[in-house]
C-alpha cells in the first residue's frame, strides 16, 4: 500500500538512490561533479543472505576477522544493516554460542546449508541497534548515561547532526560550552566518534568511558614525541 511504502525505510532508501541515479544519468554533464562513496566488496553475498533469512537456513561462512586467521563458522542470520558504507549482518554464531555482527567484506566464502534455525521471539534488530552507535554487539546488560561537554564549533555540529537519537542538550553556557546527554551502550564506534571531534569534546560521564578516551588520546600523543 501507499502508507507501507512511505513508512518503509528500505523503500525510501531505494527510491532515493534510484531517483538520484536517474537524475545523474539524465544530466550527463554532471557525472564529473557528483560523487558517491563506493561500497567495499561483499555485496555479492546479499542475495544469498536474504534467501537464508527468508528460509531460516544456516550459513557456512569462511570468515577473515581483522588481525586474525580465517575461521569457519555456522551463522544464523537474523538481520542486515548498512553502516559507514559497509554491509553487516547480525546473527547467532553456533561455535561461539552468542549473537554477533559480521561484515560482508570480511567473508571469503559462503554456502547455504540445509540446517534450519529459528529467530528467537524476543529478538528485535530495531531494539538492538536503537541504543547503539554503529554495529558492534556484545553482552552488556544495559545502555549507560553518557554526558559529553562540547566546546567551540562542536556545539553547533552536535546540534545540527546529533551523535545519537537519544541526544539531549542539558546545560548551555553560551559562547563557552554545552553538555549533551545520551543513553547508549559503550562500544568502539562511540569511542571513534568522540575521538574524531578532537580537542573540542570532553567525556564527563561515565568514568569508564572518560578514562578510556583519555588513555587513547595519551597513546596518540605519545606517537608524536
Amino acid at each position: 500500500s501507499e502508507d507501507s511504502l512511505k513508512n518503509s525505510s528500505i523503500q525510501k532508501w531505494l527510491l532515493s538512490s534510484f531517483t538520484v541515479s536517474n537524475m545523474i544519468e539524465a544530466g550527463h554533464n554532471m557525472k564529473d561533479r557528483i560523487f558517491f562513496e563506493a561500497i567495499p566488496k561483499g555485496t555479492e553475498y546479499i542475495s544469498t543472505v536474504i534467501e537464508s533469512m527468508q528460509q531460516n537456513k544456516v550459513l557456512l561462512i569462511d570468515y577473515q576477522p581483522f588481525d586474525q586467521h580465517n575461521k569457519t563458522i555456522h551463522f544464523c542470520p537474523y538481520a542486515m544493516k548498512i553502516y559507514n558504507q559497509r554491509w553487516y549482518m547480525v546473527g547467532f554464531i553456533q561455535e561461539q554460542e552468542n549473537v554477533r555482527t559480521i561484515a560482508f567484506d570480511r567473508i571469503r566464502e559462503m554456502d547455504t546449508t540445509e540446517e534450519k534455525f529459528t529467530v528467537p521471539k524476543k529478538f528485535s534488530a530495531k531494539k538492538m541497534f536503537e541504543d547503539r552507535i554503529g554495529i558492534f554487539v556484545d553482552d552488556q546488560a544495559a545502555p549507560q548515561k553518557v554526558i559529553l561537554r562540547a566546546h567551540g564549533p562542536s556545539v553547533d555540529y552536535l546540534r545540527s547532526l546529533p551523535l545519537h537519537s537519544s541526544q539531549e542538550e542539558i546545560i548551555t553556557k553560551h559562547g563557552i560550552y554545552s553538555d549533551f546527554q545520551y543513553k547508549i551502550y559503550l562500544n568502539p564506534e562511540l569511542e571513534t566518534k568522540i575521538l574524531a571531534m578532537g580537542e573540542n569534546i570532553e567525556v564527563l560521564k561515565p568514568k569508564e568511558l572518560r578514562d578510556k578516551i583519555a588513555d587513547r588520546l595519551q597513546s596518540a600523543a605519545n606517537r608524536y614525541k
